[in-house]
């Protein structure tokens, strides 16, 4: 389940980035960010699943970075 919500996330995110280069506008960049951070997060909880525990908490930071960054933006 989470590896699915994993892939519609990663395509949202591929998604907004086209259109955000296609019409050269900047509005949907800290969505795009919010959704990559998420994204992020849950790669972490399945790198944990899996027993990759370095992997699950370096996740665990980058998605925090990015979530404060793209709440500050």
């Amino acid at each position: 389940m989470l590896k699915v919500i994993k892939f519609i996330m990663a395509c949202v995110v591929v998604v907004l980035g086209i259109y955000s280069l296609m019409t050269n506008n900047n509005f949907l960049l800290p969505y795009m960010m919010w959704i990559l951070g998420v994204f992020i997060f849950i790669s972490g909880i399945i790198e944990l699943q899996e027993g990759r525990n370095t992997m699950g908490y370096f996740n665990f930071a980058a998605a925090g970075f990015i979530l404060i960054v793209s709440l500050v933006y």
